[in-house]
């Protein structure tokens, strides 16, 4: 990993669950990663980007309980690392007016799209052996949002869609949506590479829904107008 790849990989995580938080007892700030009922990988991959960066990576702390409403147990791991004046930076960037906005120099890449979706996305079947990937975007602005169109369609997705959520028991907001067959095939191919073992169960690919599949039904469409010529 070197400085360029830790940055985006800590680019994607602030999108997604990573908080940079004011300190009670600093003027710096500090980062930190929680994470539910799963191996810690991600975690140790960001504490590693922050190591690499040369910043605080903290440390990463376990604990257990049981859910009241189920009596179901869980696991929860926090990376939490010391206040840093970079943290306070990032924190100036990422939090104007102390709510978290994404900055308009975003520099979305396959690898940050990858941590962002490892975190804050998923992925569903639909009928007819569709996929329909998610990226929470809820907590965002309207504006914050549309950067985040705008660099997904830099990467070279053509459609992204909105999900309107009114409903508080999910949070209201907006959620950003890849839904066509080309689109789906280009995120996969893009973030799969960088995906950790615990998170690939989100990679999902249509039946016959790669670039070839998409190709080939231009090409019979072609053929079809040449006959009719």
């Amino acid at each position: 990993m070197n400085r360029f790849e830790a940055e985006r990989i800590i680019e994607g995580a602030i999108l997604s669950d990573a908080s940079v938080c004011t300190s009670a007892t600093s003027v710096n700030a500090y980062f930190t990663l929680g994470q539910w009922n799963k191996p810690p990988d991600w975690l140790k991959c960001v504490q590693e980007a922050l190591h690499e960066m040369n910043l605080p990576s903290g440390n990463i702390i376990k604990s257990e309980g049981v859910y009241s409403n189920t009596g179901k147990p869980y696991i929860f791991w926090r990376l939490q690392t010391r206040v840093h004046p970079v943290y306070t930076e990032w924190k100036r960037v990422w939090y104007p007016g102390n709510k978290k906005e994404v900055p308009g120099k975003l520099n979305l890449t396959p690898l940050s799209l990858a941590h962002w979706f490892m975190g804050d996305g998923s992925s569903i079947w639909l009928k007819s052996s569709h996929v329909l990937v998610r990226l929470h975007t809820r907590g965002y602005s309207l504006t914050s949002i549309k950067i985040l169109e705008g660099a997904l369609q830099q990467l070279g997705l053509s459609r992204v869609g909105r999900n309107n959520f009114k409903a508080p028991k999910y949070g209201a907001g907006i959620d950003l949506v890849v839904g066509r067959v080309a689109d789906v095939s280009m995120f996969m191919d893009m973030v799969e590479p960088f995906v950790l073992p615990p998170y690939r169960y989100k990679i999902k690919r249509p039946s016959g829904s790669s670039y070839e599949f998409e190709v080939s039904r231009q090409i019979r469409h072609l053929r079809e107008l040449m006959k009719t010529s």
